[in-house]
Protein backbone atom coordinates (compact mmCIF):
# COMPACT_ATOMS: atom_id res chain seq x y z
CA UNK A 1 0.00 0.00 0.00
CA UNK A 2 2.84 2.50 0.63
CA UNK A 3 4.40 1.95 -2.57
CA UNK A 4 1.36 2.73 -4.12
CA UNK A 5 0.73 5.84 -2.62
CA UNK A 6 3.90 7.46 -3.84
CA UNK A 7 3.45 6.47 -6.97
CA UNK A 8 0.09 8.05 -6.95
CA UNK A 9 1.79 11.07 -5.52
CA UNK A 10 4.69 11.39 -8.17
CA UNK A 11 2.76 11.09 -10.68
CA UNK A 12 -0.30 13.48 -10.21
CA UNK A 13 -3.01 10.49 -11.40
CA UNK A 14 -5.82 9.56 -9.74
CA UNK A 15 -5.18 5.41 -9.21
CA UNK A 16 -7.34 3.36 -11.37
CA UNK A 17 -9.32 0.97 -9.12
CA UNK A 18 -9.69 -2.60 -10.02
CA UNK A 19 -13.60 -3.50 -10.59
CA UNK A 20 -14.57 -6.83 -10.38
CA UNK A 21 -17.61 -8.00 -12.24
CA UNK A 22 -20.11 -10.90 -11.08
CA UNK A 23 -19.62 -13.90 -12.51
CA UNK A 24 -22.81 -13.64 -15.21
CA UNK A 25 -21.45 -10.26 -16.68
CA UNK A 26 -19.20 -9.77 -19.78
CA UNK A 27 -16.28 -7.25 -18.60
CA UNK A 28 -16.06 -6.69 -22.24
CA UNK A 29 -19.93 -5.30 -22.65
CA UNK A 30 -19.11 -1.36 -22.46
CA UNK A 31 -15.62 -1.74 -24.73
CA UNK A 32 -15.66 0.94 -27.36
CA UNK A 33 -14.67 -0.64 -30.56
CA UNK A 34 -14.98 2.09 -32.37
CA UNK A 35 -18.00 3.43 -34.14
CA UNK A 36 -21.80 2.52 -34.53
CA UNK A 37 -21.70 -1.07 -36.62
CA UNK A 38 -25.76 -1.29 -36.27
CA UNK A 39 -26.42 -0.04 -39.74
CA UNK A 40 -23.45 -1.57 -41.42
CA UNK A 41 -24.72 -2.36 -45.37
CA UNK A 42 -23.96 -6.19 -45.69
CA UNK A 43 -24.03 -6.28 -49.41
CA UNK A 44 -21.98 -3.82 -50.18
CA UNK A 45 -19.25 -4.27 -47.94
CA UNK A 46 -19.36 -7.50 -49.48
CA UNK A 47 -18.54 -6.63 -52.85
CA UNK A 48 -15.60 -4.24 -51.26
CA UNK A 49 -14.18 -6.76 -49.01
CA UNK A 50 -15.13 -10.34 -49.56
CA UNK A 51 -13.21 -11.90 -47.50
CA UNK A 52 -14.16 -10.28 -44.49
CA UNK A 53 -17.98 -11.46 -45.61
CA UNK A 54 -18.39 -14.94 -44.11
CA UNK A 55 -19.84 -17.69 -46.69
CA UNK A 56 -23.76 -18.22 -45.63
CA UNK A 57 -23.83 -21.11 -48.43
CA UNK A 58 -24.69 -24.19 -47.64
CA UNK A 59 -22.13 -26.84 -47.95
CA UNK A 60 -22.19 -29.29 -51.14
CA UNK A 61 -22.85 -32.32 -50.63
CA UNK A 62 -19.79 -35.45 -50.29
CA UNK A 63 -19.58 -38.72 -50.90
CA UNK A 64 -21.76 -41.16 -52.76
CA UNK A 65 -25.49 -40.42 -53.44
CA UNK A 66 -28.64 -42.61 -52.98
CA UNK A 67 -31.27 -42.65 -55.71
CA UNK A 68 -34.01 -44.42 -55.65
CA UNK A 69 -35.35 -45.81 -59.04
CA UNK A 70 -39.24 -46.04 -60.08
CA UNK A 71 -40.91 -46.76 -63.29
CA UNK A 72 -43.77 -43.93 -63.54
CA UNK A 73 -47.17 -44.49 -65.72
CA UNK A 74 -49.55 -41.79 -66.25
CA UNK A 75 -47.80 -40.06 -63.36
CA UNK A 76 -47.94 -42.74 -60.87
CA UNK A 77 -45.27 -45.34 -59.64
CA UNK A 78 -45.90 -48.80 -60.72
CA UNK A 79 -43.93 -52.18 -60.30
CA UNK A 80 -41.96 -53.88 -62.42
CA UNK A 81 -37.61 -53.86 -63.01
CA UNK A 82 -35.47 -50.92 -62.99
CA UNK A 83 -31.57 -50.70 -63.97
CA UNK A 84 -28.94 -47.67 -63.70
CA UNK A 85 -26.73 -47.94 -66.72
CA UNK A 86 -23.24 -46.73 -67.32
CA UNK A 87 -22.98 -44.66 -70.96
CA UNK A 88 -21.43 -47.31 -72.71
CA UNK A 89 -24.67 -49.33 -71.63
CA UNK A 90 -23.42 -51.53 -68.56
CA UNK A 91 -25.52 -51.94 -65.96
CA UNK A 92 -24.62 -50.32 -62.93
CA UNK A 93 -27.11 -51.45 -60.90
CA UNK A 94 -30.49 -53.04 -60.75
CA UNK A 95 -33.65 -53.94 -58.64
CA UNK A 96 -37.63 -53.72 -58.71
CA UNK A 97 -39.38 -50.31 -58.74
CA UNK A 98 -38.55 -48.46 -55.81
CA UNK A 99 -35.16 -49.76 -54.87
CA UNK A 100 -32.63 -47.43 -53.27
CA UNK A 101 -29.27 -47.14 -54.97
CA UNK A 102 -26.07 -46.17 -53.55
CA UNK A 103 -23.56 -44.36 -56.71
CA UNK A 104 -20.85 -42.47 -57.15
CA UNK A 105 -20.87 -38.94 -58.42
CA UNK A 106 -21.49 -38.96 -62.48
CA UNK A 107 -23.66 -39.46 -65.56
CA UNK A 108 -25.76 -42.48 -66.16
CA UNK A 109 -28.63 -43.87 -67.86
CA UNK A 110 -32.06 -45.52 -66.44
CA UNK A 111 -33.86 -48.19 -68.08
CA UNK A 112 -37.41 -49.91 -66.70
CA UNK A 113 -39.13 -53.11 -67.37
CA UNK A 114 -42.78 -53.38 -67.11
CA UNK A 115 -43.91 -56.58 -65.53
CA UNK A 116 -47.74 -56.63 -65.00
CA UNK A 117 -50.50 -55.93 -67.27
CA UNK A 118 -52.34 -54.48 -65.06
CA UNK A 119 -50.04 -51.66 -64.88
CA UNK A 120 -49.58 -51.44 -68.99
CA UNK A 121 -50.97 -53.74 -71.56
CA UNK A 122 -48.03 -55.61 -73.56
CA UNK A 123 -45.30 -54.68 -70.10
CA UNK A 124 -43.29 -52.84 -72.47
CA UNK A 125 -39.29 -51.99 -71.62
CA UNK A 126 -37.64 -48.85 -72.21
CA UNK A 127 -34.55 -47.23 -71.73
CA UNK A 128 -34.54 -43.52 -71.00
CA UNK A 129 -32.99 -41.28 -73.86
CA UNK A 130 -31.82 -38.51 -71.83
CA UNK A 131 -29.19 -38.88 -68.92
CA UNK A 132 -29.31 -38.17 -65.41
CA UNK A 133 -26.59 -36.39 -63.76
CA UNK A 134 -25.67 -37.66 -60.18
CA UNK A 135 -24.35 -35.03 -57.33
CA UNK A 136 -22.12 -36.29 -54.79
CA UNK A 137 -24.58 -36.54 -51.54
CA UNK A 138 -27.53 -35.98 -53.70
CA UNK A 139 -30.99 -38.33 -52.56
CA UNK A 140 -33.48 -38.34 -54.56
CA UNK A 141 -36.42 -40.05 -56.68
CA UNK A 142 -35.77 -40.25 -60.42
CA UNK A 143 -38.10 -41.85 -62.99
CA UNK A 144 -38.27 -44.08 -65.59
CA UNK A 145 -41.61 -42.30 -67.35
CA UNK A 146 -43.64 -44.28 -70.15
CA UNK A 147 -45.55 -42.83 -72.03
CA UNK A 148 -49.55 -44.24 -72.12
CA UNK A 149 -52.58 -44.02 -73.39
CA UNK A 150 -55.28 -44.71 -70.83
CA UNK A 151 -57.82 -46.00 -73.49
CA UNK A 152 -60.65 -48.46 -74.06
CA UNK A 153 -61.82 -49.24 -77.69
CA UNK A 154 -65.07 -49.22 -78.77
CA UNK A 155 -65.85 -51.61 -81.68
CA UNK A 156 -68.62 -50.26 -84.05
CA UNK A 157 -69.65 -51.77 -87.33
CA UNK A 158 -71.94 -50.20 -89.89
CA UNK A 159 -73.00 -47.91 -87.31
CA UNK A 160 -73.82 -50.25 -84.59
CA UNK A 161 -72.00 -51.25 -81.48
CA UNK A 162 -70.13 -55.03 -81.22
CA UNK A 163 -70.90 -55.56 -77.62
CA UNK A 164 -68.61 -58.47 -77.74
CA UNK A 165 -65.30 -58.58 -79.49
CA UNK A 166 -61.40 -59.43 -79.32
CA UNK A 167 -58.70 -57.85 -80.40
CA UNK A 168 -55.16 -58.51 -81.60
CA UNK A 169 -52.85 -56.12 -81.90
CA UNK A 170 -49.43 -55.34 -82.67
CA UNK A 171 -47.67 -51.77 -82.52
CA UNK A 172 -46.14 -50.61 -85.74
CA UNK A 173 -42.37 -51.20 -86.02
CA UNK A 174 -42.20 -53.33 -82.95
CA UNK A 175 -43.72 -57.43 -82.07
CA UNK A 176 -45.10 -56.18 -79.61
CA UNK A 177 -48.24 -57.48 -79.51
CA UNK A 178 -51.30 -57.44 -76.89
CA UNK A 179 -55.06 -57.87 -76.81
CA UNK A 180 -57.36 -55.96 -75.72
CA UNK A 181 -61.34 -56.69 -75.39
CA UNK A 182 -65.07 -55.81 -74.87
CA UNK A 183 -64.70 -56.80 -71.21
CA UNK A 184 -61.65 -54.42 -70.54
CA UNK A 185 -62.58 -50.59 -68.62
CA UNK A 186 -59.72 -48.31 -69.63
CA UNK A 187 -56.24 -49.65 -69.64
CA UNK A 188 -52.80 -48.10 -69.54
CA UNK A 189 -51.77 -48.94 -72.99
CA UNK A 190 -48.56 -48.43 -74.61
CA UNK A 191 -48.59 -44.93 -77.01
CA UNK A 192 -48.26 -45.69 -80.88
CA UNK A 193 -50.10 -47.12 -84.04
CA UNK A 194 -51.32 -50.47 -84.26
CA UNK A 195 -52.24 -53.01 -86.58
CA UNK A 196 -53.80 -56.15 -85.77
CA UNK A 197 -57.31 -58.34 -85.89
CA UNK A 198 -61.02 -57.84 -84.88
CA UNK A 199 -62.51 -61.23 -83.33
CA UNK A 200 -66.06 -61.48 -82.82
CA UNK A 201 -68.15 -64.43 -83.54
CA UNK A 202 -66.94 -66.22 -86.63
CA UNK A 203 -65.52 -63.10 -88.02
CA UNK A 204 -61.73 -61.82 -87.92
CA UNK A 205 -61.40 -58.82 -89.41
CA UNK A 206 -58.07 -56.67 -89.90
CA UNK A 207 -58.02 -53.80 -88.81
CA UNK A 208 -54.81 -50.86 -89.05
CA UNK A 209 -53.30 -47.32 -88.25
CA UNK A 210 -55.30 -47.48 -84.91
CA UNK A 211 -53.87 -44.50 -83.28
CA UNK A 212 -53.15 -44.44 -78.97
CA UNK A 213 -52.13 -41.37 -78.15
CA UNK A 214 -49.79 -40.69 -75.46
CA UNK A 215 -51.00 -39.11 -72.36
CA UNK A 216 -54.51 -39.30 -73.60
CA UNK A 217 -57.87 -40.44 -71.92
CA UNK A 218 -60.89 -41.91 -73.75
CA UNK A 219 -62.97 -44.44 -76.00
CA UNK A 220 -60.73 -45.03 -79.42
CA UNK A 221 -63.90 -45.85 -81.79
CA UNK A 222 -62.76 -48.78 -84.48
CA UNK A 223 -64.88 -48.64 -87.20
CA UNK A 224 -64.72 -52.13 -89.29
CA UNK A 225 -66.77 -53.43 -92.65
Amino acid sequence: MLALGALACGGGEEPVAEEETAGGEDPWSTVDLGGDHRNIDVESMEESHPELVADTDEDEGTGPARITVVNRVAGEDVGGNVSVLSLDGSVVESGRSGSTFTLEPGTYRLAGEITSDDDVVGKPSKQMEDTTEIRPGQEETVAVVFSVATVKLRIERGGRVVNTWRAELTRQGTDEAIELSSRDDFRHVRAGRYDGTVIFGVNRIAVSDIILQGGARGEVPVRIQ
